[in-house]
């Protein structure tokens, strides 16, 4: 009974940061909902598609998960 206890214990590790993983890249994987002026439906047909291609391309230069390169503040660009 005490090796089945330990071996469960020990798969939710591996189990929960896979979980994590996948989570993580879904959620990024999402574009944000992109804020248009006024409510209901806008006067220009085109301001929807406008605002979503300009969320996506926001923080297409940083990186999603590894930052081999950091900078800071002081660093020069």
């Amino acid at each position: 009974m005490l090796r089945y206890a330990v071996r469960r214990i020990l798969w939710s590790i591996p189990t929960l940061a896979a979980t994590s993983l996948l989570l993580f890249f879904v959620t990024t994987l999402i574009p944000d909902a992109p804020m248009v002026q006024g409510a209901g439906e806008p006067s220009d047909p085109g301001a929807w598609a406008r605002a979503v291609e300009a969320s996506r391309s926001r923080f297409a230069d940083l990186p999603r998960f590894l930052n081999r390169h950091p900078q800071d503040v002081r660093s020069p660009k």
